[in-house]
């Protein structure tokens, strides 16, 4: 029996490929933000553990390197509520790796040992609790602890890591750590396991017990959805370097440069001593390590200019001069010749495939002749770097350079050596449904390669990371996106690779005219490309192997049950039991199975379409057919007039011509109804003059259309509207995927319905009759929607307090405090002491 599931789950491992490889644990969210924000782990969430004799947990902890502080609780321990055991993280830089172990009032320092090759590798964690004979002991890698102890031989525990709400106890203190693999021991034998290698399990393995996370951020996640930053500022014309080494991101503007450090957010601007810069559209920024020194360059001037941080100027300076003829042209640093390289780029009607090397001694710019080269006029491609040359990936022109002469996208990857003067073409990508485009930079680890890329000819589109091989194979992109504002020569977009954080950054572009708009989002490294979705958008798996595993996964399932269930099943000597004390009131989500739905879709939460055999067909939703389905939707349902092809045309395809945007919106039309076709009772019509929404009465759902109709019924009672939209929104936010700027006025209002219901029952509910928890809820769905509302917050926080939950009280009423003064940049006139007082 053993033999045979060993060899399914060999061949099923095979299927999975390196899924498992990606789960490190659980993130914890440290002091990056305010307190209510952080992560906490409570095993046993409101329950206690009965500990006889001895105990032993045991876990995983890894720290982040490059935080500014490291402070906080990894885990407390509280027996009997008065007896505390806490590991307390207290500097972590690689000079001064320190703990403490705190047992009641008494501390133990434990110092690491600073000669190992990673100090942010994974550490093995260790402590055992012997009432029997009163000991502690504990063990972080190498360095051990024992100390003597007086508590009594069976106790109730309560334990947490990061922050917690235990009465008496409660911290916010979260050290910026990863936890992954904990169990716990009761006599030599594992009673409790929690992994937290899935993302959003938090049954032990052994006996399904639930632990309770607060603000949770998994590992996995953080491989394969995107994370935004931040957003910052800078003169119009700003451009953007990279540091690879000390992971700092330069912004440069016209009077100042921006410094961002990746790690810990932190920012710095340095003002030009010498005045501005005289910085022209077009110009680009480049890190070069071997001096470390920005260098930025305008290659029509044929001016590169280097900054001196120390002196705060720039080396030279730019004389006002026309448009640049080299929009989003490509450079790099090559180490062969200690040169910089600039090549090709879009200007006058014209595409470029022109290489100049620039000479780092004097700034002096040659042209560089090829003596083979397959490297077309284009603009709009991705480059990157290794030690002995660059890769370049597509673009978009033509070989004569001139745009009126059928321009057309790339997708070839060339490889440019320096040494030989060569550019040879190394692979073809496959060919796409949709066009894209790709973001200037590509990042280049070992033999795989990452890049940018959107589609061209939508100003709200969205990117997406590509991934493959350098030979141009195994190629995939992630499922995950960033919204992108794309208006061609305002907007740019780069990539690149924080090799001590491990992490991938996308910076976006957008300049209005009168400023930059600087976005930054962070992926873990390696990106998971859980669906293996190649390029095309073909699976990677063929649909007779995603059945077999399946198949082999049911087998294995089913081997393993009736083998486990054949074993003698342990006594549960340390089952959890009920705290005496009255739990605080908690509102969590119920877990459930959710039903299958067909004919649905949905605009709260995640945008889904599940098709009339249940089937979720929103994948196949490029994002130009959203955004079109969507402003359909949109204008249907709040006006029920329609939208004009006008609109669609302003909206979808703002830089085409009229025939061009028509033409554009008769064949995505066509791909939206086909792909519709299979939602029963859904219908686009134009009968009118404007594009509609039908939907039957029996048929399709749209959860927006619905949400709309409910607001408006007046013979609905407050509280019975109310329920109905508490059902609707449970989802999450309306089009929280979606960031377009046209939708924000359809947010807006879907935010003051939602308030209004809220606040309408509030006012004229009982509060008498109503349950406490529903009340609350209530307030916090208010806050939810209308952050700024003060009865709402004043409710909120007299309810918390009533509960017992003090510090949820006071940590609610400080973030509304904080956003009301920088509202209205006084301080908030009523202090919480004040609001607990009423009755």
């Amino acid at each position: 029996m053993k033999s045979i599931v060993i060899s399914l789950l060999c061949i099923w491992m095979l299927g999975i490929g390196t899924i498992s490889s990606y789960a490190q644990g659980l993130y914890f969210v440290s002091h990056e933000e305010v307190q209510n924000k952080r992560t906490g782990l409570e095993l046993f969430g409101e329950n206690v553990l009965s500990i006889q004799d001895q105990f032993d947990m045991k876990f995983a902890l890894k720290y982040r390197p490059g935080q500014e502080t490291y402070f906080g609780y990894v885990f407390r321990i509280i027996l009997n509520d008065q007896y505390n055991i806490d590991l307390i993280s207290r500097d972590y830089s690689t000079q001064n790796r320190k703990l403490s172990l705190v047992v009641g009032d008494q501390e133990y320092t434990i110092a690491l040992k600073n000669n190992t090759l990673d100090p942010y590798q994974w550490l093995n964690v260790h402590i055992m609790l012997d009432l029997k004979s009163g000991n502690l002991h504990f063990s972080i890698g190498e360095q051990q602890v024992d100390i003597p102890l007086s508590f009594p031989k069976q106790v109730a525990a309560r334990i947490s890591f990061g922050a917690n709400n235990m009465t008496r106890y409660s911290t916010t203190d979260v050290p910026p750590i990863y936890v992954k693999d904990i169990q716990l021991y009761q006599g030599g034998k594992e009673r409790y396991k929690w992994t937290l290698l899935e993302e959003g399990n938090l049954l032990d393995t052994l006996r399904n017990e639930k632990a309770i996370a607060i603000n949770p951020v998994w590992v996995q996640s953080l491989h394969r959805k995107w994370l935004a930053s931040n957003t910052l500022y800078a003169s119009p014309a700003a451009s953007v370097c990279f540091d690879q080494e000390r992971e700092i991101l330069y912004i440069v503007g016209n009077e100042y440069i921006t410094k961002y450090a990746i790690a810990t957010g932190k920012q710095e601007r340095i003002i030009y001593a010498d005045g501005p810069l005289g910085l022209l559209p077009g110009n680009q920024s480049l890190y070069v390590g071997k001096g470390n020194q920005v260098f930025n360059y305008f290659p029509d001037q044929q001016l590169l200019t280097s900054f001196d941080e120390k002196t705060r100027t720039w080396s030279k300076r730019y004389t006002t001069g026309q448009t640049t003829a080299y929009w989003h042209s490509n450079k790099f640093f090559s180490k062969s010749d200690s040169a910089i390289y600039v090549l090709g780029g879009y200007g006058y009607f014209t595409y470029k495939n022109q290489l100049s090397k620039i000479s780092m001694k004097d700034g002096q710019w040659q042209e560089v002749i090829l003596k083979e080269s397959a490297y077309t006029p284009r603009y709009l491609s991705s480059l990157g770097v290794t030690d002995k040359g660059a890769y370049i990936l597509g673009g978009y022109g033509n070989k004569s350079g001139k745009q009126e002469l059928n321009p057309h996208y790339y997708y070839d990857l060339l490889y440019f050596d320096p040494v030989k003067a060569t550019i040879r073409k190394v692979a073809n990508l496959p060919m796409t449904d949709e066009e894209y485009i790709f973001g200037n930079s590509m990042v280049i680890v070992g033999q795989q390669f990452y890049s940018l890329m959107h589609t061209k000819n939508v100003f709200d589109t969205s990117i997406r990371l590509l991934g493959g091989g350098l030979d141009g194979t195994d190629i995939k992109v992630l499922e995950d996106s960033i919204p992108y504002k794309f208006s061609d020569i305002k907007s740019y977009s780069d990539l690149f690779f924080a090799s001590r954080s491990q992490k991938l950054l996308a910076v976006t572009l957008f300049d209005n005219g009168e400023q930059t708009e600087v976005k930054i989002y962070s992926l873990n490294f390696p990106p998971q490309f859980l669906d293996r979705v190649s390029i095309s958008g073909s699976s990677f798996m063929s649909k007779g192997v995603i059945f077999l595993l399946l198949l082999l996964s049911g087998v294995i399932i089913s081997m393993a049950f009736l083998w486990r269930i054949r074993k003698k099943i342990p006594s549960r000597l340390d089952t959890p039991v009920k705290k005496e004390m009255i739990s605080p009131l908690k509102i969590e989500p119920e877990l459930h199975v959710e039903p299958q739905v067909v004919n649905h879709i949905y605009f709260f939460g995640p945008f889904r379409v599940f098709d009339h055999m249940g089937l979720e067909v929103t994948r196949q939703f490029t994002p130009v057919l959203r955004q079109l389905f969507l402003s359909i939707c949109l204008y249907t349902f709040s006006s029920k007039k329609g939208i004009s092809s006008e609109r669609l045309y302003e909206l979808l395809w703002s830089d085409k011509s009229t025939k061009s945007a028509r033409n554009n919106l008769l064949v995505n039309m066509g791909k939206l109804k086909t792909l519709l076709s299979d939602v029963v009772g859904l219908e686009i019509s134009k009968e009118t003059g404007y594009w509609v929404i039908k939907l039957g009465e029996d048929n399709a759902y749209i959860d927006y259309a619905y949400f709309k109709a409910v607001s408006k019924n007046t013979r609905l009672d407050f509280r019975e509207k109310m329920m109905v939209i508490a059902d609707i929104v449970q989802k999450g936010s309306f089009l929280e995927d979606m960031n377009y700027e046209w939708m924000d006025e359809y947010k807006s209002e879907v935010s003051t319905i939602v308030t209004e219901v809220y606040t309408g029952y509030q006012e004229v509910m009982d509060a008498g009759n109503e349950k406490e928890d529903v009340q609350l809820m209530i307030a916090n769905k208010i806050m939810q929607f209308n952050p700024m509302n003060e009865e709402a917050m004043s409710v909120g926080c007299l309810l918390m307090s009533k509960s017992g939950m003090h510090q949820e009280a006071r940590i609610t009423y400080e973030s509304f405090a904080q956003e009301y003064l920088k509202l209205y940049g006084e301080v908030y006139p009523i202090s919480l002491k004040e609001i607990l007082k009423r009755s």
